[in-house]
């Protein structure tokens, strides 16, 4: 916005912190390319105008220029912003989709224990994973129900 200084022949423009100049001629974005369809809006850092781009899909980085799934692999998902969203029945670790039977119980029917001379059979089968020491550990171990 401009309006006339009073008692003189000058003006002064009053300018949206995206535009910049005498009267508010320069958009700030002008000088600042946001890649991969990302949009130039102008921020106030600490009172200061700031271009930054605001980034779609699943690009991210300060001019939208960083793919943040390039290098995910989810298996039983999709890469959405750089988090595997996982498919039901799977759960994300580690930003990997696994199947969620390796957090909880399973139910098992055809696993037989022999338990000294007695056979069962049914019962529930409990895996967890946990990465340890950048090791993948994998523990399982079967529960039957003995009267």
């Amino acid at each position: 916005m401009c309006f006339d200084d009073e008692g003189s022949s000058k003006f002064s423009c009053d300018c949206k912190p995206q535009y910049l100049g005498e009267r508010c001629e320069t958009d700030r974005c002008d000088f600042y390319q946001c890649q991969n369809n990302g949009t130039c809006i102008v921020a106030l850092i600490n009172d200061i105008p700031t271009p930054e781009c605001e980034c779609q899909g699943n690009y991210g980085g300060a001019t939208c220029n960083l793919d943040l799934c390039s290098d995910i692999e989810c298996g039983s998902g999709t890469c959405i912003r750089g988090t595997c969203q996982c498919n039901n029945n799977y759960v994300n670790i580690g930003n990997s989709c696994e199947p969620t039977c390796a957090l909880a119980t399973c139910k098992v029917s055809d696993i037989i224990v022999q338990h000294g001379k007695n056979e069962y059979s049914g019962g529930v089968m409990k895996q967890f994973r946990k990465k340890s020491n950048g090791i993948d550990v994998t523990v399982s171990f079967f529960s039957i129900g003995i009267d």
